[in-house]
C-alpha cells in the first residue's frame, strides 16, 4: 500500500484523509505498540529485561560495533532486582529484625539508605589488637549464617577500629587490622557457615567511619566493631560504557 498517493474522494463525496494524516496515524500506532511493550516489561525479571535490551541493541546495530567504541551494554541490568529477590530480601530482613532488633542480643540492627546494617562490637569476636577469632566467636556468627545464606544480594563485612594507632609488626596500622578482621569473619562464614563466597565482600575502614566519639573509652569501644551491610539492588537503565576501560574491583570476596 502506498501511503503517499494523492487523496481520493470518499464515498459521500468528501475528500479523503490528507497524506500527512496517514503517516501520522502509522507513527502513533507504532508508538502505542512500543509503550504497551514497555509496560508489559515493567514487572519482568532480569532475564526478560536483558532479552529486551538485546533486541534493542540488535535493532540499532549496537552489537556490531568494534570493541574500542563506546556501546550500549546490558551489564548494568545486573543491578536490577527481580520481584522474587525483593520479596526474599524483605523476608530475610524482617526475620533478622525480629530476632536481633530488640536490644536483647549482642547485635545492633540499623536500617540505612544503603541497606540493613548489623553491628557487632569487636570484643565479642576478637581480643584487642588481634584478628584471630575468640573460641566462642563462632557461636555468635553461627546465628547470622542461616540468614546470610538466604539473602539474595551481596553482604559486605566491614572492619572498623577506633583512632588509637596500633603499629605492630603484624599490623602496621589500623587499616591492616580492620581489613584482617573482616577477612577472618568472611572466611569463617564461608568455611563453617556454608555461606556462598560470591555473596560476601570483606572491607576494612580503620577509624574513618566512627559511630561514636573517640574521646571516651565507651565511644572507642563502640567504634571498634564489625558491621554486616545487607546491600540492595536498585533498578537502573543501561549505561554507555567503553568495554576496554572498565575499572577493576577494589575489593574482592
Amino acid at each position: 500500500m502506498n501511503y503517499f498517493t494523492r487523496p481520493t474522494k470518499s464515498s459521500d463525496g468528501g475528500d479523503g484523509a490528507p497524506e500527512w494524516a496517514l503517516t501520522y496515524g502509522d507513527m502513533m500506532s507504532l508508538l502505542l505498540v512500543f509503550f504497551i511493550a514497555m509496560a508489559a516489561y515493567s514487572t519482568m525479571d532480569v532475564v526478560k529485561y536483558r532479552s529486551l535490551v538485546g533486541s534493542i541493541q540488535t535493532a540499532f546495530g549496537a552489537r556490531d560495533r568494534t570493541p574500542d567504541e563506546a556501546q550500549l551494554s546490558s551489564s548494568a541490568t545486573e543491578g536490577i532486582a527481580s520481584a522474587g529477590e525483593e520479596n526474599e530480601r524483605r523476608e530475610v530482613e524482617a526475620n533478622i529484625e525480629d530476632q536481633f532488633g530488640h536490644g536483647t542480643s549482642s547485635f545492633e540492627v540499623v536500617r540505612t539508605a544503603e541497606g540493613m546494617r548489623i553491628r557487632l562490637e569487636v570484643k565479642t569476636l576478637f581480643e584487642i589488637g588481634r584478628a584471630d577469632l575468640k573460641p566462642e566467636a563462632w557461636n555468635v556468627l553461627a546465628q547470622l549464617a542461616p540468614y546470610f545464606k538466604q539473602y539474595p544480594y551481596r553482604i559486605w563485612v566491614e572492619g572498623h577500629t577506633d583512632n588509637v594507632p596500633i603499629g605492630t609488626e603484624l599490623f602496621p596500622s589500623n587499616w591492616e587490622l580492620s581489613a584482617a578482621r573482616a577477612g577472618t569473619v568472611v572466611r569463617t562464614l564461608i568455611e563453617r557457615g556454608a555461606v556462598p563466597p560470591e555473596k560476601l565482600v570483606a572491607a576494612g575502614y580503620a577509624d574513618t567511619r566512627p559511630v561514636g566519639t573517640n574521646g571516651s573509652e565507651e565511644g572507642r569501644a563502640h567504634n571498634r566493631r564489625v558491621e554486616f551491610l545487607l546491600s540492595r539492588k536498585l533498578a537502573q537503565a543501561p549505561v554507555l560504557e567503553n568495554t576496554l576501560d572498565r575499572p577493576s574491583p577494589l575489593i574482592a570476596p
